[in-house]
């Protein structure tokens, strides 16, 4: 009875092996199997590559890192001081900039915007395009900050009062103060930008690029906003630049680590190709 059944197993196996072989040889079954080989060993690849760059993933799968921001081949940077400017041809709105060391990327952003919001109609269509928007007034709101203190162009930030005191507890970490905003007196407009790297750049730089553009560009026009913002408005992991957005800025953005790592992973949710190669 034992020798039959060794025998039966035997022949199951046999079998067995067959249709394998005979499932491997359909080319149909043989693409899926490769494609699934390839996505594996693209998986890996990807992964190794991440490790070597320091980047964590959280459980959930989005990506963050502490690494010190990559080398990328960037646009040139522009040289001549632009002035910042808000002229709208309609309305007819224009807002001088602010005075020496300090910037109106929102300012007049802010002005234009509330001036155009006046109907339900415009805010509809306004919708996709000011999501970031909505973000930074959230993440103004968390500040203590306020348009009014926004639109003051003599307005300073609150980092920058000798006897600032900051509550740690109550404000996301994205948000804390860094050095650089601590140390240089700017426009409280920086604030609320929920990714310390670009506020850094965008003191750092200041002086160098048209502060307008760059806002009209984050905020964009109707459905085409430079920024989406797909998670918290605090979460530098959140945010998303369009591809036109960081063609135009990548000279300002190549040292905002968390955004080139979040805009790979937004793209990649939808099985689009990265953006940046890190």
């Amino acid at each position: 009875m034992s020798h039959s059944g060794m025998g039966t197993q035997s022949e199951n196996t046999s079998e067995g092996g067959r249709k394998d072989e005979a499932e491997v040889a359909n080319p149909r079954v043989r693409r899926k199997l490769q494609n699934r080989l390839n996505q594996r060993v693209s998986r890996e690849r990807k992964l190794r590559r991440e490790e070597e760059a320091g980047i964590q993933r959280r459980s959930r799968g989005r990506p963050r890192t502490d690494v010190q921001p990559v080398n990328l081949r960037v646009s040139s940077m522009p040289t001549s001081q632009s002035t910042s400017r808000c002229a709208d041809g309609e309305t007819g709105i224009v807002l001088a900039g602010l005075p020496p060391g300090t910037s109106s990327l929102f300012q007049p952003a802010l002005v234009c915007y509330l001036d155009s919001a006046q109907t339900m109609a415009v805010m509809d269509r306004l919708a996709y395009a000011l999501n970031s928007f909505r973000a930074i007034k959230y993440n103004m709101d968390a500040l203590n900050l306020n348009l009014e203190i926004i639109k003051d162009q003599n307005a300073i930030s609150y980092f920058n009062a000798p006897a600032a005191t900051f509550n740690t507890y109550s404000v996301p970490p994205s948000l804390h103060p860094t050095s650089l905003q601590k140390s240089q007196i700017h426009h409280p407009y920086i604030d609320p930008l929920p990714i310390p790297s670009l506020r850094d750049a965008l003191l750092r730089y200041e002086g160098l690029y048209n502060d307008y553009d760059f806002c009209r560009d984050m905020i964009g026009d109707v459905g085409k906003a430079g920024i989406m913002v797909w998670g918290d408005p605090w979460d530098p992991y959140g945010l998303e630049v369009s591809e036109s957005f960081a063609n135009k800025w990548l000279w300002l953005l190549k040292s905002c680590h968390e955004v080139l790592v979040s805009t790979n992973y937004w793209r990649a949710q939808r099985g689009e190709a990265d953006l940046f190669f890190l």
